[in-house]
């Protein structure tokens, strides 16, 4: 077998992955809870604000996808981000039904400080691993991401793994 096959984990193995994922997920949640808190805005909010600051300027069914968001779910959230004065929201030139959505000024602060909160928070975890874990968290965190990505498109719109 060359070093490109892989040979499947065994269950115990699997499972132990799921169970970290699991854990993980928690995690971040929590970290997500805190980080958002001083900032006024809400879990949903902080990821649209922070894809718009890394995007730009966006229609609402783009931002909806690469959040994967149905339009009607974002588009409530980005109501709250109007009204909040960070986003502002204009129908397309030549495509009136189409809505276009971008940071105010207001907004790029928000998005700046979050990230530079972000960054401080994540840039002191990361320290507290030895430099050859850093470099692996850091190495395989995109790629588990585009493969998690990819099996969800696989699966039934609504259903779980079993739903093929």
């Amino acid at each position: 077998m060359n070093n490109d096959q892989q040979q499947p984990l065994p269950p115990s193995g699997i499972r132990s992955f799921r169970a970290a994922l699991r854990r993980l997920e928690r995690e971040i949640e929590a970290a997500l809870a805190s980080q958002t808190a001083c900032c006024g805005v809400t879990g949903a909010q902080c990821h649209a604000l922070l894809e718009l600051d890394l995007t730009g300027a966006s229609s609402v069914s783009q931002l909806a996808a690469s959040l994967n968001l149905d339009v009607s779910t974002l588009s409530r959230t980005i109501d709250g981000l109007v009204q909040a004065g960070l986003v502002s929201r204009q129908a397309e030139a030549g495509n009136r039904r189409r809505l276009a959505v971008a940071l105010t000024t207001d907004g790029q602060a928000k998005a700046d400080f979050i990230n530079q909160a972000c960054d401080e928070q994540y840039s002191s975890l990361l320290e507290g691993l030895t430099p050859k874990l850093r470099g692996a968290a850091l190495a395989v965190m995109p790629p588990l991401v585009e493969a998690m990505r990819q099996a969800r498109a696989k699966l039934v719109p609504g259903g779980g793994p079993c739903c093929r």
